[in-house]
């Protein structure tokens, strides 16, 4: 009776039909009762009683029957499934060297023909420039604008190595351009106050300039407002600095109002070359006019005064116009006016024997020609020095 043999093995090679065998390397048995056949070309078997044959794994191949092993697809090579019985070339823009597993990207997207052995076969291309963006508006003022834009897709292969940024005023048709070697441009005193304008870019590489990105549309701002005047005002109790003086600032139009409130509020707003006191306050008395009063400070340090005509006051806070839609205060103004002024004492009457007596600011004199007496009235309690000379 004959026995047929298990999966794996079969009759021996001699024809010897006593007894089963175990499939040698390079054959598989997949019946029972089967001889054992060679593997196909793409596979391999490596053990002996091989009931399968294995695939060859991906970028290894095996073109012939009976293979005990897969072989490494060859430089310039490869193979993405498994199973194969060939190797084909690199795609273009890739290369595989011998010591690759698989194709390799040429660096900085370059180029190389299908079947490349080394990144030596690489070949910088530099394509044309499409596909610009739009740019952004960063900030706008009533004077200066500045944009910036995103590199296009694929930036890397086009090689840009130079920006131009074109503005133009809408309603005059006037334009201006400028240069960058990054993505942003600041255009600087071109802008006229409360105008339409559009900017947008064109970029240059060695093959030459693009066509002009998609335009940006913006209005610039309103001019800012105007400081006419700083002014400082007393009492008439005395005629230096000193508690409760003020300091008047003056726009040229209406405002929105900021820095009312205490010294916090108006060092936010305003910044004095000399400080006007250890404390203030400020109110608007009306859109255009601010009134900061001084409520502490070193009065009795001459040297801690504000100086009329030498010091100054800078806005640089958010002062806008009163709709908001203007460029931000930058003026600056020198301190006019004065910390007060005493009041004098007023005549009511003065009589004497000489028609040549006059009055002087609240003081009297008499002419020398024969006055022996004189009589004088006031309007409220003063005291009065006589002072002598010779023939007085």
């Amino acid at each position: 009776t004959c026995f047929p043999c298990a999966f794996g093995s079969g009759t021996g090679p001699d024809g010897d039909h006593s007894k089963c065998v175990s499939c040698p390397s390079g054959t598989f048995s997949d019946k029972t009762g089967a001889p054992c056949d060679l593997c196909r070309p793409g596979t391999y078997s490596n053990a002996t009683g091989a009931s399968a044959c294995i695939n060859c794994a991906a970028g290894t191949f095996t073109a012939f029957y009976g293979s005990e092993k897969c072989f490494n697809c060859p430089p310039g090579q490869f193979t993405s499934q498994s199973g194969q019985t060939k190797c084909g070339d690199c795609p273009r823009g890739t290369y595989k060297g011998p010591s690759d597993t698989k194709c390799v990207s040429c660096p900085n997207n370059g180029d190389s023909p299908p079947g490349s052995l080394s990144v030596h076969d690489c070949v910088r291309v530099v394509l044309p420039i499409t596909g610009l963006k739009r740019p952004t508006l960063d900030s706008v003022s009533d004077r200066d604008v500045t944009v910036s834009w995103s590199a296009p897709d694929n930036a890397a292969q086009m090689d840009i190595f130079q920006w131009i940024g074109v503005i133009t005023d809408t309603t005059t048709g006037q334009q201006f351009f400028d240069l960058a070697d990054e993505l942003t441009m600041t255009f600087e005193d071109f802008l006229q106050p409360a105008r339409n304008y559009s900017v947008f870019v064109i970029a240059r590489n060695e093959r030459g300039f693009s066509d002009a990105s998609p335009a940006l549309t913006f209005t610039s701002k309103r001019a800012a407002p105007r400081l006419e005047s700083y002014t400082a005002s007393g009492g008439t109790t005395d005629s230096v600095w000193s508690l409760n003086d003020k300091v008047t600032l003056v726009f040229d139009v209406d405002t929105n109002q900021a820095g009312a409130g205490d010294k916090t509020a108006v060092d936010a707003v305003l910044t004095f070359s000399r400080p006007i006191g250890t404390a203030y306050t400020a109110t608007w008395t009306d859109a255009r006019t601010m009134e900061i009063t001084i409520t502490a400070g070193d009065f009795n340090n001459p040297l801690a005064s504000p100086l009329i005509f030498l010091d100054s006051v800078t806005v640089t806070g958010n002062l806008l116009t009163s709709d908001g839609n203007s460029a931000r205060c930058r003026d600056q103004a020198h301190l006019q006016g004065d910390w007060g002024r005493v009041a004098q004492t007023p005549f009511s009457s003065v009589s004497g024997a000489s028609p040549q007596m006059n009055e002087d600011g609240g003081c009297f004199s008499l002419a020398q020609s024969g006055v022996t007496t004189a009589s004088s009235a006031f309007d409220k309690q003063v005291t009065v020095t006589v002072v002598a000379g010779a023939g007085r």
